[in-house]
């Protein structure tokens, strides 16, 4: 791998860094949906998250994934 490749790679791990980290109220703010939503949609492991001892968080790049994935596209 070239000095491009390593440049490239330390940039996808660094775009992370620019999207804070949600709790479950911040992350139901943000998708339009109430608390109990976003934690079913973690408890069936429909949404990518961390757990930090007890507290569970959310990047706002995995609330949108999980957003996408759930849209239906009109037929008409």
């Amino acid at each position: 791998m070239g000095q491009q490749g390593r440049d490239d790679e330390i940039k996808k791990r660094m775009a992370g860094f620019d999207d804070p980290w949600l709790s479950v109220r911040h992350a139901a703010t943000h998708a339009g949906v109430c608390e109990k939503t976003i934690r079913r949609a973690y408890l069936s492991r429909q949404v990518q998250y961390t757990r930090v001892g007890r507290a569970v968080r959310f990047r706002r790049a995995w609330i949108d994934e999980w957003m996408l994935r759930a849209e239906v596209v009109a037929v008409a």
